[in-house]
């Protein structure tokens, strides 16, 4: 039986109070199994008036589960700081006096085994100088039975991660740019398969704000490697256009009734089969330069649409 352990979980909220509800109930769901949770919740800033009524009413939420939890650190941003840099600074400085966490944005489902899942992969992974990021979510046709399995490519819904690897993120788009060779570049974008480095492209022309990108170029150029649970135990609700940078892609849909009895897998390097399963799922229909299309002018409608209502 494993002792009680501290478990340090970071939450970013912003204006979607019902979504952030929906987290806060899955949360109380969870089997914690004697492990102690400490809560450090960042509410971001609004951006207009209306927005302002939003932002109140997740803070009220926010008190409300605080009530429940007696761990509970409340940061409410009286300006909007965008969620890339909200991630930037807050992970930034919880990183300063925690030595491991687990990140949750407000647009998250969790299965109620999660916790006790990042506790245990915390401390299996803790001494691989590199294991850099451990997954919540799961490729949906990777089939590694009830095994944990290593990949090079990161998720950020519903993650952890150790302090000392956080330290080692790298934000400067010159040292990232100089440390990518075409090769690293073929590799990085799922060999080939899913162009992941025009990602990066945008956030250093200043057409997108992204943190994620980021953390998986870090892991990336460190030659580091992540880790991820058998099947999901995070199911993501904020695909419905009401983020920053939401797509509602089929591909990532998933079910989180099953039993999550996890073995750890503990030779961390990626099968040659685990990279077969990436490459077909990035090929998959889903991904098609039509379908992304379709999917990126219907985002486009709902934020013009979301941005005009609150002008009214």
């Amino acid at each position: 039986m494993r002792k009680k352990t501290k478990l340090n979980v970071i939450i970013f909220a912003f204006n979607r109070p019902q979504h952030l509800s929906q987290l806060f109930s899955s949360i109380m769901k969870c089997n914690n199994n004697g492990i102690e949770l400490s809560f450090y919740i960042h509410i971001d800033g609004p951006r207009t008036k209306q927005e302002a009524l939003e932002v109140s009413n997740v803070h009220r939420l926010c008190l409300n589960f605080s009530k429940s939890n007696k761990n509970v650190l409340i940061k409410r941003k009286k300006n909007n700081q965008g969620l890339a840099q909200s991630i930037f600074s807050y992970v930034g400085e919880i990183a300063e006096m925690v030595p491991h966490f687990v990140v949750l944005e407000d647009d998250l489902i969790l299965h109620k085994e999660f916790f006790q899942f990042m506790s245990d992969a915390l401390f299996e992974y803790e001494v691989f100088d590199d294991v850099w990021h451990i997954n919540g979510w799961s490729f949906p046709n990777i089939d590694n039975g009830s095994k944990t399995y290593f990949l090079p490519h990161m998720n950020s819904w519903g993650w952890a991660t150790w302090s000392n690897k956080w330290k080692n993120l790298i934000t400067d788009d010159e040292i990232i740019f100089r440390s990518m060779s075409k090769n690293d570049i073929y590799n990085f974008n799922i060999w080939g398969h899913h162009n992941f480095w025009r990602h990066f492209q945008l956030n250093k022309k200043g057409r997108m704000q992204t943190w994620a990108i980021y953390w998986y170029l870090s892991i990336f150029i460190n030659k580091a490697i992540c880790v991820a649970p058998p099947k999901s135990l995070i199911n993501n609700i904020g695909n419905d256009f009401s983020g920053s940078n939401s797509r509602n892609n089929p591909a990532f849909e998933n079910d989180l009734e099953w039993d999550a009895e996890i073995l750890f897998e503990l030779e961390p390097k990626m099968r040659h089969e685990i990279k077969i399963q990436l490459i077909k799922f990035y090929s998959n229909k889903h991904f098609s330069l039509k379908a992304r299309g379709w999917r990126l002018l219907l985002s486009k409608y709902k934020k013009i649409k979301t941005f005009l209502s609150l002008l009214n």
